[in-house]
């Protein structure tokens, strides 16, 4: 017996802190690791060859990190809400790089068994990363109700994305569910 497990995720390509200057580099920034807790929320991302400092923005623009480690712990958040970040990179000069949109969530007490959802997205891609589901061999991605791709693991990439443009997303798993006689 199998049961469809489903995700629907809405993402709008809309990005602000300004244009990119030198995207003659190739590189872009990217979150890798979220560390999530009840109260914080710890941020790890790659490192930029030509970046002289990294900028951590809330979604109201307030610089919450400027400095050049690549990571910042975002304490005394409150449990089960979502929050959204601008982490930018700049040169020397104190052009902009590359930038990316962070949206993730604080844990919950009670939604233990709930699958979490982190996204990013920047001028070139569109990253959708969730937990595992127990018996989920591979998930359908779904972009705008037409399927994209079938992938194993808990994440993907899109990286076939236009400025300020819509997408919406459904990531499909079949569970095996042990059938009862």
């Amino acid at each position: 017996m199998k049961k469809v497990v489903s995700l629907t995720i809405s993402v709008v390509l809309l990005l602000f802190l300004g244009t990119i200057t030198d995207g003659s580099s190739g590189d872009y920034i990217e979150v890798y690791l979220i560390e999530k807790s009840e109260d914080s929320l710890r941020l790890t991302w790659k490192q930029i060859s030509k970046a002289k400092k990294y900028v951590l923005y809330d979604n109201r623009g307030k610089v919450l990190y400027e400095g050049n480690e690549r990571e910042f712990i975002h304490k005394n958040l409150t449990s089960g809400e979502m929050y959204e970040y601008v982490l930018a990179a700049f040169d020397k000069d104190e052009q902009l790089l590359t930038k990316m949109n962070v949206i993730t969530n604080t844990l919950h007490p009670l939604s233990n068994d709930s699958v979490k959802v982190d996204m990013f997205f920047n001028e070139r891609m569109i990253k959708i990363d969730w937990s595992d589901i127990p018996n989920v061999q591979s998930y359908t991605v779904y972009r705008d109700g037409k399927p994209m791709v079938v992938v194993s693991q808990s994440e993907f990439k899109d990286f076939n994305v236009s400025f300020g443009r819509e997408y919406m997303y459904i990531i499909e798993g079949i569970e095996k569910v042990k059938k009862i006689r």
